[in-house]
């Protein structure tokens, strides 16, 4: 890779459900197999992406830290919601995976995607599928024998980070076919000025 990153926040709705017919006031994750789908109306799912990928294309490598907050614990900057110290989304230690992220969203935690030059479709540590209604037959276990470890957090300087972590998990094509990584270790700095847009 020639080292072109991203960063990048985001609020995005939890637990999401279906529903028959518009909620007004409500947080609509978005409308597909003719139902509205919600999430819970009194809480979010804080999101940090840091991203690294080819001008090439091609390969691409994206981690995704993420949080569920009660919307009355976050500042509203007229922005987004956000939490009042970002040691609550990169806390040292051994960290959940987010395998239903952009699906469900019901689970919190760390998000991997990849893909290489040489690979036709991208892998993930997430639940497979093209949205909520077109996935693979994988569980919320897919990762119950992975481990991801933040070992260090450094604030460099008002909304910039440095996390260094350490890790061995389960990335999944889109045929359920698993690839284990082991020993694998990820140093980062991430920027926390930077909105992006809901991926729903």
């Amino acid at each position: 890779m020639d080292n072109k990153f991203s960063n990048g926040r985001g609020n995005l709705p939890i637990n999401i459900k279906p529903s028959p017919t518009v909620i007004k006031g409500g947080k609509l994750a978005y409308e597909t197999g003719g139902y509205y789908w919600y999430g819970a109306k009194d809480s979010t799912l804080y999101t940090v992406i840091r991203g690294l990928s080819s001008s090439q294309g091609g390969d691409y490598f994206k981690i995704l830290f993420t949080k569920k907050f009660k919307d009355s614990q976050l500042l509203n900057n007229n922005v987004m919601l956000a939490p009042q110290d970002y040691y609550d989304i990169f806390k040292l230690g051994k960290q959940t995976f987010a395998v239903d992220l952009e699906k469900e969203n019901t689970t919190e935690g760390i998000s991997i995607d990849f893909r290489g030059n040489d690979m036709k479709d991208g892998l993930t540590t997430n639940i497979p599928g093209f949205s909520i209604l077109i996935r693979s037959g994988l569980k919320k276990d897919i990762q119950n024998n992975s481990n991801f470890e933040i070992t260090k957090v450094e604030k460099l300087k008002d909304n910039l980070y440095l996390i260094e972590a350490k890790f061995e998990v389960n990335l999944f094509d889109i045929n359920e076919k698993l690839y284990r990584i082991k020993g694998g270790f990820l140093r980062i700095s991430t920027n926390m000025t930077s909105p992006f847009n809901m991926y729903f």
